[in-house]
């Protein structure tokens, strides 16, 4: 991917009224946080742990790597003025268990460390755990995914890291929405999804600091062709 790539997906996002972007689950490449600088389109910065893809909860070395990980990103992405908020994880509650694993509390106490560590390196941004509420009580952001429309009433700054069914939804799920017509095409069925999707962000607005679509550039970019040519100023 390319610079061109990321100023297509935030003309995208901005075309349909998207201010804020979490770049979910992995460490983009600095080129996104320079061109969301220049257009203005605010970003959810987040790290490469996420829970459902890591099972070494009680290996030292993997423990010492997740701290040096988070520290780097801040200082490499501290000084764009895009980054609205830190992300120390996605959906650590979704950790693969074992019997030799630590609870699930022990481990969030340990993201609520490296959160603390990405806080001291930059004082001017607060950090989320994104999906996992807010640690049991250890961080100023509470961070919810995929909740209802109504207000949780937990007290502190709400975020919605992820919403909308159209990731996981089948026919049944959103024919609320349509009717019979959701099993009838694929397109019907996102048709049903955009119509949940809608609803849903009129009650968060109520409530939550912001929510984000899951995920708008998977399903909403055309896959470029196999051929397409960059000029060298895009690469």
């Amino acid at each position: 991917l390319t610079p061109a790539y990321a100023r297509a997906w935030y003309e995208m996002a901005k075309s349909c009224n998207i201010n804020i972007i979490r770049l979910h689950a992995q460490v983009y490449p600095e080129y996104y946080l320079d061109v969301a600088d220049e257009m203005g389109m605010l970003i959810v910065d987040e790290t490469a742990l996420w829970g459902s893809a890591i099972n070494f909860w009680y290996n030292d070395d993997f423990l010492r790597r997740a701290s040096d990980h988070a520290r780097r990103l801040v200082l490499r992405d501290r000084n764009h003025p895009s980054v609205v908020l830190w992300s120390v994880a996605n959906e650590i509650y979704a950790r693969k268990a074992d019997d030799n694993a630590p609870s699930l509390d022990w481990i969030f106490a340990r993201y609520a460390e490296w959160a603390q560590e990405m806080k001291d390196l930059d004082p001017t941004r607060e950090v989320s755990s994104d999906g996992d509420n807010d640690l049991n009580g250890r961080l100023n952001i509470c961070s919810y995914h995929y909740p209802g429309a109504g207000d949780p009433k937990r007290g502190k700054i709400t975020t919605i890291g992820e919403s909308g069914s159209m990731y996981y939804s089948t026919p049944p799920e959103v024919a609320h929405a349509i009717g019979d017509r959701a099993y009838r095409t694929s397109n019907d069925r996102m048709e049903a999804v955009a119509i949940e999707t809608a609803d849903l962000i009129e009650g968060y607005r109520k409530w939550a600091a912001y929510s984000t679509p899951f995920n708008i550039v998977w399903y909403g970019l055309e896959p470029l062709p196999i051929d397409v040519k960059f000029e060298y100023e895009d690469l």
